[in-house]
């Protein structure tokens, strides 16, 4: 955890609305779907720009979103997702996977202008939430589909293809096991360095100092070494660009250009809200007579349906907002 003096890394782990942290890669090396374990300990300031909001009507599962802010997801509001971590509008600690009962959130209250640490961990039964390495929060839950297309982001989520609900603070340090963290490791945290300490280093698959870059350009480096030296090196985007170049093209033009048919060989992998998805996956292998005819069927029927899932879940929020 960084100190608050220290002006140059505070520049440098800055969150808000105008960027987040992508994780390259993340799509499928940090997916836990299904019963799979995992935990992440999260380092954070939080500073928002105006005092929370009162939420509309005591609310239960994904609604408690509302007004919420983002510290790490692999969630798109639109589609898909795993997981979701933050703080809903009273700046209660939420841990959230996609399946009932949904999350966990605490009865405490992160204060404002002052260094916290929150631990998420996940067993394959239980979601529970550390706050400071105390235990605030705990609730049984069960497997959940696995998201391999949808990145895990650092300070925001996704909705269709535009992130959302940013962080307003500072994030300093970020870690990710491919386990669950018992209480006693969870206290060890406030103590030990996870790189340094050889029970905490065991399936660590994540380790962000987000305020030691060298400048604003430099990514975030990911210092755990997997097999094949894979990396989860971060990226900040700032907002007004595309997330990703590949997410370029028809979706970011509101759907009106369809995809050249010519472009695209069967095997090869496309873009479906934010989503590549193998071809295999969109239509059965066809014959070459036929093929082209059905690929445009298919497509267009699939952009219909994503057009019609983000109308809904604009109508949604603008309801929300409404209230």
């Amino acid at each position: 955890m960084i100190q608050a003096s220290n002006k140059k890394a505070l520049e440098l782990c800055h969150i808000d609305g105008s960027k987040h942290i992508f994780l390259q890669g993340s799509e499928t090396g940090l997916s836990f779907g299904e019963s799979a374990a995992f935990a992440t300990e999260i380092h954070f300031y939080c500073e928002p720009n105006s005092e929370p909001i009162e939420p509309p009507g005591h609310q239960q599962g994904p609604a408690q979103w509302h007004g919420h802010q983002v510290l790490l997801s692999k969630f798109n509001g639109c589609v898909s997702g795993e997981y979701r971590i933050g703080l809903d509008a009273q700046r209660h600690v939420i841990f959230q996977r996609e399946v009932s009962p949904w999350i966990v959130t605490t009865t405490d209250v992160i204060p404002l202008h002052e260094w916290h640490s929150i631990v998420c961990s996940y067993d394959g039964h239980y979601m529970r939430i550390y706050i400071d390495c105390r235990h605030a929060a705990h609730i049984a839950c069960g497997p959940q589909k696995t998201d391999l297309t949808t990145p895990t982001l650092i300070g925001a989520d996704l909705c269709g293809y535009a992130s959302a609900h940013h962080f307003e603070g500072y994030i300093s340090e970020v870690s990710l096991w491919q386990r669950s963290l018992d209480a006693a490791e969870v206290k060890s945290l406030a103590t030990s360095n996870p790189l340094n300490s050889k029970t905490l280093s065991k399936d660590l698959i994540g380790y962000w100092c987000i305020y030691q870059r060298a400048d604003m350009s430099a990514p975030v480096k990911n210092n755990v070494l997997l097999v094949g030296d894979q990396q989860f090196n971060g990226t900040f985007i700032v907002e007004g660009t595309q997330l990703l170049n590949r997410w370029r093209g028809w979706l970011a033009n509101g759907g009106e250009s369809l995809p050249r048919s010519a472009s695209v060989a069967v095997g090869a992998r496309l873009v479906l809200n934010h989503c590549p998805v193998s071809l295999g996956a969109v239509f059965a292998a066809v014959s070459a007579p036929c093929a082209r005819w059905q690929y445009h069927c298919r497509w267009l029927h699939l952009v219909s349906f994503v057009k019609r899932r983000h109308a809904l879940a604009r109508r949604r929020f603008l309801e929300s907002r409404s209230v």
